[in-house]
């Protein structure tokens, strides 16, 4: 995982064509643009009494997931980490090779799905996020959870949090 100091990295989500969004395509390469921020709460907390985190992400949802997740493996001791990430395609996983690379590291647990087609080479799970599957990454304990994506994931996901016994203060939502 490099560390970049002083640098702004965005994650971009394309059209179904590949194409940028019209905000984006306007640019030009020496176009100036302005940042704000960060703003809001989601992100690891300070002081942090958990042993487990569960992130759950949905496509570019992973985005901030990621900064939690490097600010949680950057500390003295680690919690056990579980991120469960769900793309449409298996091309569609963003940061997918750093993140296998931390799996075989042992510094995270991976689970990766994808929710449209997957040619037969694919041997991650298929279909959207079932409670079996949150119950199953649950098992070890309680977790902080974190969810972050589309509007109608980080409500149906954090659902069946609430559903399997997750306190709601245990639950950080984040959607895009």
């Amino acid at each position: 995982m490099a560390r970049r100091h002083r640098a702004v990295e965005f994650l971009i989500g394309t059209q179904p064509d590949g194409s940028l969004g019209e905000h984006l395509t306007r640019l030009d390469v020496a176009s100036t643009v302005s940042l704000g921020g960060p703003f809001g709460t989601f992100g690891l907390p300070e002081r942090l009494t958990a042993r487990r985190l569960l992130l759950i992400a949905g496509g570019t949802g992973i985005a901030p997931l990621r900064s939690i997740l490097h600010a949680a493996l950057g500390r003295r001791k680690p919690p056990a980490i579980t991120l469960l990430y769900s793309a449409q395609s298996p091309d569609g996983f963003a940061f997918v090779r750093e993140l296998r690379q931390q799996s075989r590291a042992g510094r995270l647990r991976l689970r990766l799905t994808v929710t449209r087609e997957a040619g037969p080479e694919w041997r991650g799970r298929r279909g959207r996020i079932q409670a079996s599957w949150l119950r199953q990454l649950l098992r070890d304990g309680p977790a902080l959870c974190f969810v972050c994506g589309p509007p109608a994931f980080v409500g149906d996901v954090s659902e069946q949090l609430k559903c399997l016994g997750v306190p709601p203060a245990n639950i950080k939502r984040e959607q895009h």
